[in-house]
């Protein structure tokens, strides 16, 4: 089962008074994964690429982690704004996502993603 992994800020853009709240979604960076576990870990490198955290921020984030469902999730916010993404997909929409790619194993497909 893979998953996409995203770190993103949403920004809240200026409205009428009453009107619906609108946003944009700022995505600093995605990679896809084969397994929860590698999510999990990927999620962990997205963490310890925000330069500082208070103990409290941390523990919480961390926990966060631990707990991602199979379905996969959001963590966060981190203290840069930034959320955790962790989208589970299939291997069918992923591959399309990757451009689809002329080789079909599931590293390649995980790999042409990355590649983008």
């Amino acid at each position: 089962m893979p998953y996409i992994i995203e770190m993103i800020r949403r920004t809240y853009l200026p409205t009428d008074p009453g009107a619906s709240p609108m946003w944009r979604d700022e995505c600093g960076s995605s990679h896809a994964v084969a397994t929860l576990e590698d999510a999990r870990d990927a999620a962990f490198e997205c963490m310890a690429e925000v330069p500082s955290y208070a103990l409290s921020d941390a523990a919480r984030i961390s926990d966060s982690i631990h707990a991602l469902p199979e379905a996969g999730g959001v963590i966060g916010p981190l203290p840069d704004g930034y959320v955790i993404n962790v989208q589970y997909d299939d291997w069918p929409e992923l591959w399309a996502r990757a451009g689809r790619p002329e080789h079909q194993t599931h590293q390649e497909i995980i790999d042409a993603y990355n590649a983008q």
